[in-house]
C-alpha cells in the first residue's frame, strides 16, 4: 500500500513508496524537492523511540518549571503576548 505525499508543515512532505517513508523539503515553491531522506523500518523505529525519549525530556522540563509557581503566576505565564492584562507592551 503506497500513500501519496503530504504535507508536515514546515516546508517538509512526507510520502510512503510501500517500502520506506520519503520526507523531502520544498522550499522554492517550485515542488522540486530540495532535499530528501529515505526512512528504512529500522530507522523509522529508531527515531519514534528517539522521538518518545525526547517527549519524556519535555515533560520533565515542564514539570520541574510548574514546580514553586503560584497559581497567578501560571495564569500569566499561558496568557498570549498582546492580549490585554498580559503585562507584555507591543
Amino acid at each position: 500500500m503506497k500513500l501519496p505525499k503530504d504535507y508536515l508543515g514546515d516546508f517538509v512532505y512526507a510520502e510512503f513508496d510501500g517500502s520506506c517513508i520519503t520526507l523531502t523539503t520544498e522550499n522554492d515553491g517550485s515542488g522540486n524537492s530540495s532535499n530528501i531522506i529515505a526512512l528504512e523500518p529500522h530507522v523509522l523505529a529508531a527515531l519514534i523511540r528517539f522521538d518518545k525519549r525526547a517527549r519524556e525530556v519535555i515533560q520533565q522540563y515542564l514539570d520541574s518549571n510548574k514546580k514553586g509557581k503560584t497559581h497567578e503566576t501560571q495564569d500569566r505565564d499561558q496568557e498570549i503576548p498582546g492580549q490585554q492584562g498580559s503585562g507584555h507592551s507591543q
